[in-house]
């Protein structure tokens, strides 16, 4: 029952980022889990109001509420640190050698604008 309110994100720590040398961090995996609430609490707002409103005229909360939904399991599955690969820098910024270090690209974003 303690795991229940410990306070720390073990994301990072269940499936780790091998295989990028610049990859995400436990305030960026953060983040994303506040977007993911966000985006499903919007979720259920929105299905909330679809009620309110006759049959013929819920069309408009059904593609909001599914385009929330499809953003929240992105944002879910980025900030648990799943549907990344490594990708090579190719270009080098101004302070810093970065040419031949791998970072890590989120592909799950791209699906969720495809579905989108």
């Amino acid at each position: 029952m303690a795991f229940l309110f410990d306070k720390r994100n073990n994301a990072l720590n269940l499936n780790p980022p091998t295989g990028a040398d610049e990859h995400i961090t436990t305030h960026g995996s953060d983040f994303y889990w506040a977007i993911c609430a966000a985006m499903g609490f919007s979720a259920l707002i929105v299905a909330g109001m679809m009620f309110k409103r006759p049959h013929g005229e819920r069309v408009f909360h059904y593609l909001s509420v599914s385009l929330l939904l499809t953003a929240c399991i992105a944002y879910f599955t980025m900030a648990s640190d799943l549907g990344w690969a490594p990708v090579v820098n190719e270009f080098m910024r101004e302070k810093a050698n970065v040419r031949g270090t791998t970072r890590q690209v989120f592909y799950a974003r791209y699906i969720d604008w495809y579905v989108k």
